[in-house]
């Protein structure tokens, strides 16, 4: 690297610390994320045969949940006589103790057409980052910092579980809702994929849509899901998806490419095929002898 180079560097560490996309990954998420996946959720609804208590006949009931915004209380313990005091990290890795935030969530629950109003209900601890928006030592001066037995040079990022200092490890992935082609090298046959990240508010899912052509037999499109065991032909899942004919199949994926076109006619007589097929009979056999 150029001395050029090298100060770009340092003026970027003068301004971010090593630590700094990780508090504000945590920010983000505390701040932003929970409500939006609590938010995205539709109300949960339950319905149950109760026996009427005037008639004493079945009647089917349906209650439902709904919920509000999620309130995050810095942390705090309950001693001994019960009152509640501020837990600073220093105090959790002492006492092995969970530096961690309380939160409430706003529900209500109501019973057919009851429109109860929202309560505050306690859902949970969730564990805080050290100098993260919910952190007590966010924003003090290196001179309070001592005053509470903290290194004015340590830059936080991590979590106290149980007294102890936990560190998240950065992972490099895949940039999430685009699509990555890749070329697998086997000897025998033709093989590629393309993986996509998908991922929207509450949701996040690996899918990978592959093509293969051994040689003695026709090429073949498969797609995989995660938590979804085995690989789906994709003509079947763009039927499920709701195209159905084989037109529409084709001229969605591809409008001029002669050759892909011929890989998904080709597809969907396998997959017809298939559809026809005792799952029985296709016990103990790999995917090119199906």
């Amino acid at each position: 690297m150029t001395d050029n180079n090298w100060k770009l560097v340092d003026a970027f560490f003068d301004k971010y610390d090593l630590v700094d996309h990780h508090i504000k990954s945590y920010n983000d998420f505390v701040n932003n994320r929970i409500q939006k996946i609590i938010d995205i959720s539709e109300p949960i609804v339950i319905e149950n045969d109760e026996t009427d208590d005037e008639t004493g006949e079945l009647k089917k009931v349906k209650y439902t949940v709904k919920t509000g915004e999620v309130k995050i209380k810095k942390p705090f313990t309950r001693e001994a006589d019960g009152s509640n005091s501020d837990i600073y990290p220093t105090d959790a890795r002492l006492r092995n103790l969970n530096y961690s935030a309380h939160m409430y969530l706003e529900m209500a629950l109501n019973k057919d057409d009851e429109e109860n109003p929202l309560e505050e209900v306690y859902i949970g601890e969730l564990p805080v980052m050290l100098k993260s928006d919910y952190c007590y030592l966010n924003g003090l001066s290196a001179e309070e910092l001592l005053e509470h037995n903290e290194d004015p040079q340590d830059l936080g990022g991590y979590f106290i579980v149980n007294g102890s200092e936990r560190a998240v490890v950065t992972m490099e992935e895949i940039a999430p809702n685009k699509v990555i082609l890749e070329r697998v090298k086997e000897i025998e046959d033709r093989h590629a994929k393309a993986v996509v990240t998908s991922i929207r508010s509450g949701f996040r899912a690996r899918i990978t849509l592959e093509y293969k052509k051994p040689r003695k037999n026709k090429a073949f499109l498969r797609v995989s899901f995660p938590y979804v065991p085995g690989e789906i032909p994709l003509v079947i899942l763009l039927r499920a998806l709701g195209l159905s004919t084989d037109e529409q199949i084709i001229t969605k994926i591809s409008e001029s490419n002669n050759n892909f076109q011929m890989i998904i006619a080709d597809d969907i007589k396998v997959s017809e095929e298939a559809l026809k097929i005792d799952p029985e009979e296709m016990e103990g056999l790999t995917i090119e002898e199906r």
